[in-house]
């Protein structure tokens, strides 16, 4: 091929001197009469031109247009060519010769022989042409031939380049009689580089190896050959394709080749001559192939790898398909087809083979996977995971033999506390040991130094015996819910039988603490049943400030069925006394549902030298059932001992704060939409004792109906509704007792007149009985009545935009006004107000309206998001002298997430006192609200953990007699992780005005592993103090504890 480059255009070397054309000899000189300028040479011309001569059988040298004509065997002779041809012309004006006919253009130093038709050279230019069919053949002393076809070649002195275009054919043969062909639309050769480069329909053959491009370019040194636009190389098992192809060769033999950029490799097994197989496929970033005898012969993808691959089997009945993923792929080959893959850098995949109908399916993960065609096994190296049916395996080695079903897994050093011991999960059972033999289908094996998971254990044992599904043997048991390798505390047993899901029998038990004894039991027995069950409560071991101690939450929890469940305990603090509590609860599905608890509590207390002794309780019950006839009978209550009882035995901080007790009962019934409902209320206020009974209360309610139902096709009197409503209240308070029957009827016609406006006129007609009146009548009636008109619309407006990623602004234009009307009714004043039934009745005459606004924005691909809402009212009371209501304005805005904006105000028509308003309106209150937010869970030292913080500022001022009233606060509160293991958690509330914290709190929070350590401190307010705790998570009654001031109990 180097000869090849060389030797294409051979121009390259020829000079034309045209300027200086000299006359050297010619058998006969004739000069024209009638054209003086034109001469005319026979026989034997020779002419000369700078270092070239040129032969012909005669020339016409007309010296007014500067063309000199030659014909018959024309013979160009150069320093580094010969030209030969039938005709050839020169033009000293245009500096361009034009030769045709037979040509042939043979290079001095070399055997190469170029024909054509004509051609031409353009000096001016510095390009030289050759047409109608040129065609280039070399030969070498070694026997290497190169033939070039084309339609036009051009070549340009100045800057080396040649230039071949149309239909090109390149054929380079060896001695070896081996052939490479080049076939493409235009050739461009760079002398000075030796670059070489193709466009347009590209095609390279070289024996059983072809490829196919839009563009290429070839180098001398090194032998490289790059494929662009579209490339592929194949041959008749594989077919590579990228965004690029780099070629390596070496004496024009493919070596290697690296395809970049969205690699795509297929490949078919030869002896498939049947089209059983579909092609396997593989995709990369980039790929490198290795070839060897002009046979693909091992390679690698590389970068987001994918493969799909079919591998031949010899069983036709038979079929394997292999799907997997990977960062790095190697494979081999047999006989130019793929027979073996390995996948590198967390492989992931999954294997499926279908024999005789039946299909396997194994899901794997690993480092590296290996798997060839011919064997039954698949083997995943580093990190291995392998899903088989319900199976699950995790181990460092995994070897899976698909035809007997077995399992083997190990790790790669027993002793190597890096390495991964095998784990096998089937459902929700966990099993880890050192080695692994396990059979898939009879569930029956043996571990040794087994480590195993359920519910929140750990069990560990030298070996493990899986007899049945359910039953395991161990031996050299040890339990504990800590993971760490030794765990920081443990129980052991020599014997020990597990059954699953049900217990555990172990003798003799040992607990040890950082491998230290601290008990002894010479048999144990614990259930390890799921779920909701009967069993001892956890206990709950501690102290407060002062050395006073207590124990809490000894007790049984009894659940003898699904439908009842009892707990009963007691808690017992060393200065306070003791605190018995139960609960019992019930629930037959879609029938009935309660609960009833209560407590009771023995205080002693020695001050000096007295005791005191005295006994507390509280009770407390609910009830939902479903009864006959689709009714539903509901009540709850509460009693207590006396008014300081949940303040004092209380922990949860919500609990001790509720002073008020409440009890209630109804029955009610839903028919047709319509409800009825009888109920009794009981309410006490535990700090001031003021109790207010409702005793009973009635309401029967129809919800709005057409008053003139539609048959058929709907008429404007269809839109005609009607509710009504009766109340009946027996209200007791400290205000005195009152009873009442109340009666309401509504009547709406809403109009709508689409798409522009709606109107909505409203009528109430209300009757109503009471017990009595403030002159002491008894059961006086009054029936008053009030009508309202409501009118409203809606308005959009967008706005395009188009850019930065937004595709409109969009307004929402919501304007409302009414108006109600209620007469004046004589003696209106002499009723009650209770119990939701207003007594007076006063004359109103009254407009209002309001303007709301709301203005959003369409994000292209990512919906749409509001960016704020704004909104004004007012009102005109026509019975008024200061007739204008104040006028509110709102302006809220949560637009990206983090930022929360409230900025209200209200404006007085009339600030200074008299009926005459003012415009614009006087600001007399302003109020704004912001709020900071952000939460993003981030990664710190390996750890998933949250980052949050908020920050809240409230301020308000009012104008009220010239006289400025401000309120302002602040509110912060942040949670971070300063390491994957400390947590800071702060939070204050300041009064601005005053210039107080009104609360703080920081809580510091440590994770030890199985541990965990908190400090709570409160430096300021009724809780000051702080409290201390370090437990273990699992089972938090397990701790050491201290506290300090008004922080009692674990309340964090």
């Amino acid at each position: 091929m180097k000869r090849l480059l060389a030797t294409i255009f051979f121009l390259t070397f020829v000079r034309f001197s045209y300027g200086g054309v000299e006359l050297i000899h010619s058998d006969f000189l004739e000069t024209s009469l009638k054209n003086k300028d034109e001469l005319r040479l026979k026989g034997n011309v020779v002419l000369g031109m700078d270092h070239t001569s040129v032969r012909a059988q005669a020339a016409t040298w007309n010296k007014d247009t500067g063309k000199v004509f030659l014909t018959g065997n024309v013979f160009v002779e150069d320093t580094a060519f010969t030209l030969r041809s039938d005709y050839l012309v020169y033009d000293e004006v245009a500096d361009e010769a034009r030769f045709r006919g037979d040509v042939r253009i043979e290079l001095v130093d070399r055997q190469t022989v170029i024909r054509c038709g004509y051609g031409n050279y353009d000096r001016g230019n510095g390009q030289i042409f050759l047409f109608d069919k040129p065609y280039l053949v070399d030969e070498d002393s070694t026997g290497s031939r190169t033939e070039l076809f084309s339609e036009q070649m051009i070549y340009i002195p100045d800057s080396s380049l040649g230039i071949a275009r149309g239909s090109i054919v390149l054929i380079m043969s060896g001695r070896d009689s081996s052939e490479y062909r080049i076939l493409c639309d235009s050739l461009i050769y760079h002398e000075d580089t030796g670059e070489l480069l193709a466009y347009g329909h590209t095609r390279l053959e070289a024996d059983s190896v072809a490829a196919t491009c839009g563009r290429a370019i070839y180098t001398k040194e090194p032998e490289r050959l790059w494929l662009f636009d579209a490339p592929e190389v194949f041959d008749s098992h594989n077919r590579a394709s990228g965004d690029s192809i780099l070629a390596s060769l070496s004496n024009g033999e493919l070596e290697s080749a690296n395809v970049f950029g969205d690699v795509k490799l297929l490949t078919h097994p030869g002896e498939d001559t049947l089209g059983l197989v579909p092609d396997s496929r593989f995709f990369s970033d980039r790929a490198i192939f290795y070839f060897e005898d002009s046979q693909l012969s091992h390679g690698a993808l590389i970068g987001a790898v994918k493969t799909y691959y079919y591998p031949m089997v010899s069983d036709t009945s038979s079929f394997e398909f292999n799907q997997a993923f990977s960062d790095t792929v190697l494979f081999y080959s047999l006989d130019g087809k793929i027979d073996s893959v390995a996948f590198l850098l967390s492989a992931f995949g999954e294997y499926q083979r279908i024999e005789s109908g039946e299909s396997d399916t194994i899901k794997y993960e690993g480092d590296s996977v290996f798997y060839s065609a011919s064997s039954d096994d698949i083997v995943l190296l580093g990190g291995a995971k392998l899903f088989y049916r319900k199976l699950s395996l995790f181990a460092d080695i995994i070897r899976f033999n698909r035809e007997k079903n077995i399992l083997f897994a190990s790790p790669f050093f027993p002793v190597d506390t890096a390495s991964v011991l095998p784990t096998l999960i089937e459902g929700t059972d966990t099993v880890i040991g050192e080695n692994l033999v396990y059979n898939v289908k009879d569930r029956r094996g043996r571990l040794t130094e087994v480590k195993t998971h359920y519910d929140k254990g750990f069990y560990r044992g030298k070996t493990v015996s899986m007899a049945t599904q359910d039953i395991y043997y161990i031996r050299d048991a040890i339990y504990t819910t800590c993971d760490s390798t030794p765990p920081h505390y443990w129980f052991k047993s020599r014997q020990t039988k597990l059954v699953y899901k049900d217990r555990i029998v172990a003798k003799p038990v040992i607990m040890y603490v950082r491998g230290l004894p601290v008990f002894y039991l010479p048999y144990f027995f614990f259930s390890v049943r799921p779920g909701r069950h009967s069993g001892l409560l956890p206990v709950d071991i501690g102290k407060f400030q002062m050395g006073e101690h207590f124990i809490r939450n000894v007790g049984y929890y009894w659940a003898p069925s699904d439908y009842f469940d009892a707990v009963a305990a007691f808690d017992y603090d060393e200065n306070s006394g003791i605190l018995f509590h139960g609960e019992t609860r019930y629930a037959v599905r879609y029938l009935l549902s309660g609960r009833l608890s209560g407590s009771y509590k023995i205080e002693r207390r020695r001050e000096w030298e007295s005791f005191t002794q005295k006994s507390r309780w509280d009770i407390s019950f609910s009830h939902n059932q479903s009864l006959p006839l689709g009714f539903d009978l509901s009540g709850s209550g509460a009693f207590v001992s006396d008014n300081s009882y949940y303040s004092d035995t209380r922990y949860e901080a919500q609990e001790r704060m509720d002073r008020r007790l409440r009890s209630y009962g109804a029955l009610t019934k839903s028919f047709s939409g319509n409800h009825f409902s009888l109920s009794v209320m009981r309410d006490e206020n535990l700090e001031t004792g003021d109790i207010t009974e409702n005793i009973p209360s009635v309401r029967l309610s129809f919800p709005r109906k057409q008053l003139f139902p539609s048959r058929g096709k709907k008429k404007w009197f269809n839109e005609f509704y009607w509710s009504l409503s009766s109340y009946y209240i027996n209200l007791s308070s400290c205000g005195g007792y009152h009873s009442a029957l109340d009666n309401k009827l509504t009547l709406q016609l809403p109009v709508s007149f689409d798409p522009y406006i709606t109107v909505g006129p409203l009528g109430n007609l209300q009757f109503t009985i009471f017990d009595r009146d403030r002159n002491g009548n008894r059961y006086p009636m009054r029936a008053v009545y009030d009508g309202s008109i409501t009118a409203n619309t809606t308005l959009y407006g967008n706005f395009p935009i188009g850019i930065l990623g937004i595709r409109r602004f969009r307004h929402i234009f919501r304007p409302s006004v009414s108006f109600s009307i209620k007469p004046e009714f004589a003696g209106a004043d002499r009723f009650y107000s209770f119990g939701g039934i207003t007594g007076s009745y006063g004359r109103t005459e009254r407009m209002s309206f309001s303007i709301s606004n709301i203005f959003q924005m369409d994000r292209i691909n990512r919906g749409r998001m509001e960016l704020a809402s704004l909104s004004l009212s007012s009102g005109y009371d026509f019975l008024n002298d200061r007739p204008l209501s104040p006028l509110s304005l709102s302006l809220r805005s949560s637009a990206f997430g983090l930022l929360d904006l409230t900025l209200s105000s209200q404006h007085n028509f009339y600030p200074d006192g008299t009926c005459s308003p003012v415009f614009p309106p006087k600001l007399e209150n302003l109020s704004l609200t912001t709020g900071l937010r952000y939460r993003k869970e981030m990664p710190i030292s390996g750890f998933d953990r949250e980052f949050s913080f908020s920050v809240s500022h409230y301020l308000s001022q009012d104008w009220v007699s010239d006289v400025r009233n401000i309120d302002q606060w602040v509110k912060f509160d942040t949670r971070f992780w300063l390491t994957g293991k400390w947590r800071i958690s702060y939070n204050i509330y300041y009064d601005i005005e005053s210039n107080r914290k009104v609360s703080e709190n920081l809580t510091i929070y440590r994770d030890m592993h199985c541990w965990e350590a908190i400090f709570v401190w409160v430096p300021t307010g009724g809780r000051e103090g702080y409290y201390i705790r370090i437990n273990i998570k699992v089972h938090p009654e397990i701790k050491l504890e201290r506290t300090k001031g008004g922080i009692h109990g674990v309340v964090f």
